[in-house]
């Protein structure tokens, strides 16, 4: 299901010099797991969800904003035709109806997108569709870029998919002076 937020950004390390230079709002999207050619069904069996109407509806009420965001950043899990059919896995040509899908429905935001990639994701048919001048079929996708002076950056993490598994575990106690969240 797709999310949407709308977010005033100050970098922690930098707020006595953004707090009067850098005044903006940008809408983040998630797991928008567009799927051409059907709806959602969850395992269960119990409920479909449409994910193409999901969408339009989340940029319709972008578009509804004022002032309009300065851009939009839409997290994986982009598409998600895999879902539709979780007995095979797709190929890359399979799964691009799904991202022209997405840029045809993306494109009725007020501002510019950038996007991320997630573990639903196919980078083959992302990249035929999205990055033509990609280096290679399966190239990664990394990226950075400043908004009003400000660094955005998107790097996977090496270990991303074990470290959510650990994330799964009970949590180890912290040491006595030490604190939970790293700073």
């Amino acid at each position: 299901m797709p999310n949407a937020s709308v977010v005033a950004i100050v970098p922690h390390d930098t707020i006595g010099a953004m707090s009067t230079q850098a005044h903006f709002r940008f809408v983040h999207l998630t797991d928008t797991h567009i799927m051409a050619g059907g709806s959602w069904k969850s395992r269960a069996g119990d409920f479909e969800f449409d994910t193409e109407a999901s969408l339009r509806r989340v940029v319709e009420a972008v578009r509804a904003l004022d002032p309009a965001p300065a851009f939009a950043v839409v997290g994986g899990d982009l598409a998600s035709p895999d879902i539709l059919d979780r007995a095979r896995v797709l190929t890359p040509a399979e799964y691009e109806p799904s991202y022209r899908l997405l840029a045809e429905t993306l494109a009725g935001l007020p501002c510019p997108v950038r996007l991320l990639i997630g573990n639903h994701d196919n980078r083959v048919a992302f990249n035929r569709v999205f990055r033509a001048d990609a280096p290679a079929p399966d190239a990664s996708h990394y990226y950075s870029f400043e908004h009003q002076g400000v660094p955005f950056r998107r790097a996977r993490l090496a270990g991303a998919r074990s470290a959510r598994r650990r994330s799964r575990r009970p949590a180890a106690p912290v040491a006595p002076g030490r604190s939970a969240t790293p700073s």
